[in-house]
C-alpha cells in the first residue's frame, strides 16, 4: 500500500522505499547512487545491478527485488513529475503579429484620440479608385484621408453647422469620378466634396442619414435612422422614398440604424439591418427581392452584421461586431468563405471596403477596445508578394512627417 502522509513510504512485500535525495534521471545514475535505500530491507543486502544492462529487472533472481524496483521507479517519477509542476517557470511568448494584418492605424495605448490618424468612432470609409482611404471620423467630426499604406494625406471638416463642417459623419461614399459623398447625421444632410476634397454641395434629407451609397449613375441612395430609404438625384431631388420594414411593423422604425449598399451586378439596393440581423435586397422602387440571416461562420454563432460592402461580382461583405470577423455571402445568402477573423488581428469592425491594390480596410471600436482602422491583405498582389511580413516592417507613419518630407523633396 501507499503511504503519501509518510513522505511517499511504500510498503511493498517487507521493503520500504524513502524518496532519494538526488533525482536519478537514467538508469545508469541510479546504479550508481551512494544511498541505495531503494532495495535496502532489515535482512538482505542492497542488490546491485551491471552498468552494461539497461533492463532493470535482468539482474533480480528474487521477485521481491524486480517487483519493489518497480514500484519505488514509478513512485520517483511521480514525484518529480509533482515537483516540476509546482517548480516549472511560466513561460511568456512574443506577440507575433498576424500574417494578414498590415497596417493599424490609429493610438494603440489610448481608446480614442483627437490627434492626427487617431479616431474616436470612426464608423463609414470608402476607398477612391487611385487607393485612397477616406474614413468617417463620428466623433472628432471630421474626415481623414489616407493612401493605401495607411500613411495620413489630408484630414477636413470640423463640428458645425456651415458649409464643408459636421455633425456626427457617420458614412462615406465615393462616385465614379472619386467626388466624395458625406452623410452629416445630427445636421440631416448630404455634404458633396470634390476630388480634392473641397466642398461641393449639399441638400437636405426628410429623416437623420446614417448611411450613403451611390451607384452609377450618380444617384444617391440614404439609410435614415427611422429605416427608411431615400433616394435622390444628383443636386439633392427626391425620386422615391420607402420603408425597409413590413407593412405590420411600420411603427417600430424608432432611432434604429440601416447601412445601404449598391449591386451593381443586379441594380439593387441592399439594406444591412442590425437589430433584426437580417440583410434585405429591395429594388428602387422599393419592392423586396429576397433577405436572409447572416450565420455565423461556426456553428451555433450568432452574427450581428453591422456593416456591408458589395463586391464586384455581386457578393456581400458582412461585417460581424460580435464575432469579429467579416465573411463573404451570395446574394441569397449562402456563405462563400470567412476573410477575417479573432485570429487575424480583426476585432469589434464596424464598416469594410476593400481597394484596386487588393487590401481589405476595416473601421473598429467598441466600448473597451482601440478605436482604429485597420488593413489586411486581401488578393495577392505586387506588393504582397515582394514586401515583407508586416512582423518585419518598421511601424506606419501616422503622422504628416512623411507628407512633409514629399513635398519638400519635390521642391528642391
Amino acid at each position: 500500500m501507499a503511504d503519501f502522509n509518510t513522505k511517499y513510504k511504500i510498503y511493498p512485500h517487507r521493503y520500504v522505499y524513502t524518496k532519494p535525495s538526488k533525482s536519478a534521471f537514467t538508469l545508469r545514475d541510479l546504479y550508481r547512487q551512494t544511498n541505495q535505500g531503494v532495495l535496502t530491507s532489515s535482512k538482505e543486502k542492497t542488490a546491485l545491478a551491471h552498468d552494461c544492462r539497461q533492463p532493470v529487472v535482468k539482474d533480480y533472481q528474487n521477485p521481491h527485488h524486480w517487483e519493489s524496483k518497480i514500484l519505488a521507479y514509478g513512485l520517483n517519477a511521480t514525484c518529480d513529475s509533482v515537483d516540476i509542476t509546482h517548480t516549472r517557470p511560466i513561460l511568456k511568448f512574443e506577440e507575433k503579429t498576424p500574417d494578414k494584418l498590415l497596417f493599424h492605424i490609429g493610438n494603440s495605448v489610448r481608446k480614442s484620440g483627437k490627434g492626427d490618424a487617431e479616431f474616436h468612432c470612426p464608423k463609414g470609409l470608402a476607398v477612391t479608385s487611385s487607393g485612397e482611404i477616406i474614413v468617417a471620423d463620428s466623433g472628432n467630426h471630421r474626415v481623414q484621408v489616407f493612401n493605401q499604406y495607411g500613411v495620413l494625406v489630408k484630414q477636413f471638416g470640423k463640428f458645425g453647422v456651415t458649409e464643408g463642417e459636421f455633425n456626427t459623419p457617420t458614412s462615406i461614399a465615393v462616385t465614379s469620378n472619386d467626388e466624395v459623398i458625406v452623410s452629416d447625421q445630427l445636421n440631416r444632410r448630404i455634404q458633396t466634396f470634390t476630388r480634392r476634397k473641397v466642398f461641393k454641395d449639399s441638400f437636405s434629407t426628410n429623416d437623420f442619414p446614417c448611411s450613403v451609397a451611390t451607384d452609377i449613375f450618380y444617384n444617391v441612395v440614404v439609410g435614415t435612422t427611422k429605416k427608411t430609404i431615400e433616394i435622390y438625384r444628383r443636386g439633392g431631388k427626391l425620386v422615391n422614398r420607402f420603408s425597409t420594414l413590413p407593412e405590420t411593423e411600420l411603427d417600430k422604425g424608432g432611432n434604429s440604424i440601416i447601412y445601404v449598399g449598391i449591386n451593381a451586378m443586379s441594380n439593387s439596393i441592399v439594406v444591412c439591418d442590425p437589430t433584426d440581423r437580417l440583410i434585405k435586397t429591395f429594388d428602387y422602387n422599393g419592392n423586396l427581392i429576397k433577405k436572409f440571416e447572416p450565420c455565423g461562420v461556426e456553428d451555433g454563432l450568432a452574427c450581428v452584421p453591422t456593416g456591408i460592402h458589395i463586391l464586384l461580382n455581386g457578393n456581400i461583405c458582412v461585417c460581424d461586431s460580435l464575432n469579429h470577423t467579416v465573411a463573404v455571402f451570395t446574394e441569397s445568402g449562402g456563405l462563400v468563405k470567412k476573410l477575417i477573423g479573432p485570429t487575424d488581428g480583426c476585432g469589434s469592425v464596424q464598416q469594410c471596403a476593400t481597394g484596386p491594390e487588393g487590401h481589405l480596410i476595416t473601421t473598429e471600436y467598441s466600448v473597451n477596445n482601440i478605436h482604429c482602422m485597420k488593413i489586411f491583405r486581401y488578393n495577392e498582389c505586387e506588393c504582397h508578394r515582394f514586401r515583407p511580413g508586416s512582423s518585419k516592417r518598421p511601424p506606419t507613419p501616422n503622422r504628416f512627417e512623411a507628407v512633409t518630407k514629399i513635398s519638400s523633396l519635390g521642391k528642391k
